[in-house]
């Protein structure tokens, strides 16, 4: 079983639509959940997908123009 993190990079992610670093992580998968995962959900920082994953899936969700990017990490 794969154990899934919500540990964030030092940078933050930009959206390459807008430029807004408002945005949030897909994550897919079975999470185990945590006080910290219910804050980052909150927060926005972490978006729960599910655990059905196809290629097609985005890795990252702009909260401020709304729209998807990148490729999920796993």
């Amino acid at each position: 079983m794969t154990k899934h993190t919500t540990e964030e990079t030092t940078k933050p992610m930009t959206c390459p639509h807008c430029g807004s670093t408002n945005v949030g992580k897909y994550l897919y998968g079975m999470p185990v959940f945590s006080n910290e995962l219910m804050e980052k959900t909150l927060d926005g920082k972490i978006i729960i997908a599910g655990c059905i994953v196809t290629d097609d899936d985005p890795g990252y969700h702009c909260h401020n123009c709304k729209r998807d990017f990148g490729k999920p990490e796993y």
